[in-house]
């Protein structure tokens, strides 16, 4: 991320001292070896769905990449898979992705998006440079960038942070589809450009 990004991303973020209470729930651990002793550990999802870590071989480099393991039924099937080229990106994404959650009443979640909406964020909100992962496969997560306001794309879906409550509803009122605190902006596609408000995008 550049640092003119930085600088419009930091206000978004909580507190100082905030993440230190946020480790456990972030899933950070005291990093251990993987029980096939394949990959350091240092992060764990809350309800034990992946691990995150660094292969064993990857050790000497400066900056290794991130691989995931998840949890499957089937445990000979679970296989480290890769996640992210920098253990320095993950570091980025951890403060990101944990910034979501923290005050509740400043966030929500995008479930059930219309389908103007990947159309309408583009359009609306700056994409960060940064990289779109898991590493390989399908199109995957990205991060965008409004005024007072910070998203992360699933592909579809996501939580949005928000620096005022202002902000929050403004966001809201632009992409449409079901927020999880029940919000719900029933409008015609064909009427959109008479009823979007303001564009977030940065000036």
């Amino acid at each position: 991320m550049s640092d003119q990004e930085w600088a419009m991303v930091l206000p978004l973020l909580p507190v100082r001292g905030w993440m230190r209470g946020r480790r456990q729930a972030a899933g950070g651990v005291l990093p251990y070896i993987d029980a096939h002793s394949e990959a350091l550990v240092f992060r764990e999802e809350n309800q034990g769905a992946c691990s995150w870590g660094v292969l064993l071989k990857d050790l000497d480099q400066a900056d290794p990449p991130i691989h995931v393991l998840s949890d499957l039924a089937d445990r000979q099937a679970q296989r480290w898979e890769p996640w992210m080229e920098r253990l320095s990106w993950m570091a980025v994404e951890m403060v990101l992705a944990e910034s979501l959650h923290a005050p509740q009443h400043l966030s929500d979640f995008l479930y059930e998006p219309d389908p103007e909406y990947t159309r309408i964020l583009e359009e609306s909100c700056e994409q960060l440079s940064f990289p779109t992962y898991p590493a390989r496969g399908f199109e995957g997560t990205r991060w965008f960038l409004g005024a007072d306001v910070l998203l992360r794309d699933e592909e579809g879906y996501g939580p949005v942070r928000a620096r005022t409550e202002e902000a929050l509803e403004a966001v809201r009122a632009l992409l449409p589809g079901d927020w999880l605190n029940g919000y719900r902006l029933w409008r015609d596609v064909g009427q959109l450009s008479m009823v979007r408000p303001v564009p977030l995008r940065h000036r």
